[in-house]
Order: structure tokens, then C-alpha cells, then sequence
């Protein structure tokens, strides 16, 4: 057996990279959960740092989000989105009672937000 044999066929690339995407988000989500309940920093204890990721055939808005005292390296945690186009948010949205749509979630937002209560540094960007 050679080493082509156990390459990924081109077509189903995306579907594997969506499931890997669909699987870390839920790590993220169990990380958050572990490490717990810490309470959230104030958002002067939280430094958001604007930044533009450069993805080779479109530029993206990103933000990294981390502890304003921090002083040195943090581990960062990097969010992925899914397939179809995201905010940096991951915001969705529901129909609401008189057909305007309501926000049901921004789970990005809420891990970005969280973590660094726990001396974690959060990059998300926009997927569009």
C-alpha cells in the first residue's frame, strides 16, 4: 500500500473538515463548561484586539480577546466555524413571533467572553 491510498478523496474534504470544525466547536463548549463557571472579567479586565486574517483569496475581520493582565504567552484557543458563512459570533437567528428575525445565540461571542476568566486568549473571526 502506498502512501496515496490513504489520502481523503478531493470531494469528500469538505464534509470531513465541516465535522472536524462541528467536533472542536463542541470541545470548545465542553473546555468551557470545565473549566467552569469561573466568573467573567469585567470588560476593562478583557483587552479586544482587532485584527484582519488574510485567508489567500479573501480578507476577513478577526478579534483576539484576552486577559488585559496578562503578561506573557497565554494557551489560545482559535474558534472554526462550520460550513456557510458566520459572523465571528457564530450569531443565529430565529424567526420571531411577528416575523422579524430574533437572536437565539452567539456562542462565539459568550466563549470569547468567558475564557479569558481563566487566563485563555480567544480568536474568532468573520467567515464571509
Amino acid at each position: 500500500m502506498n502512501a496515496q491510498d490513504n489520502r481523503i478523496p478531493q470531494q469528500q474534504l469538505p464534509n470531513r473538515l465541516a465535522a472536524v470544525s462541528s467536533i472542536r466547536t463542541v470541545l470548545v463548549s465542553l473546555a468551557l463548561f470545565a473549566v467552569g463557571c469561573a466568573p467573567a472579567l469585567t470588560q476593562e479586565a478583557v483587552t479586544r484586539q482587532a485584527l484582519s486574517v488574510d485567508f489567500g483569496d479573501f480578507q476577513s475581520k478577526a478579534e483576539l480577546t484576552f486577559p488585559a493582565s496578562s503578561s506573557g504567552a497565554l494557551p489560545t484557543v482559535i474558534l472554526i466555524h462550520g460550513s456557510g458563512p458566520e459572523d465571528m459570533d457564530a450569531t443565529i437567528f430565529g424567526a420571531g413571533v411577528s416575523g422579524k428575525p430574533v437572536k437565539l445565540s452567539s456562542i462565539f461571542k459568550d466563549i470569547s467572553d468567558a475564557l479569558p476568566a481563566s487566563d485563555f486568549a480567544v480568536l474568532r473571526y468573520n467567515k464571509h
